[in-house]
């Protein structure tokens, strides 16, 4: 699930109807938690756990 996050384009709008904020496109405030994590951690984070997690996913397909 995490691997499909989509990688937006360009900047990504938040808006803060109360407490927490929330994606301002529709589309991507109904994706898993997981994918909106790595949406909002940036694309160079999201480029670096990437990697890790295809390397985990691998690691734990072998068990």
């Amino acid at each position: 699930v995490l691997l499909a996050a989509p990688e937006p384009s360009g900047p990504v709008r938040l808006v803060r109807p109360s407490v927490y904020y929330k994606f301002a496109d529709p589309r991507l405030e109904a994706l898993p938690a997981g994918q909106k994590v790595l949406i909002r951690m940036g694309p160079g984070n999201e480029r670096r756990v990437k990697p890790w997690l295809r390397a985990f996913l691998r690691a734990t397909e072998r068990r």
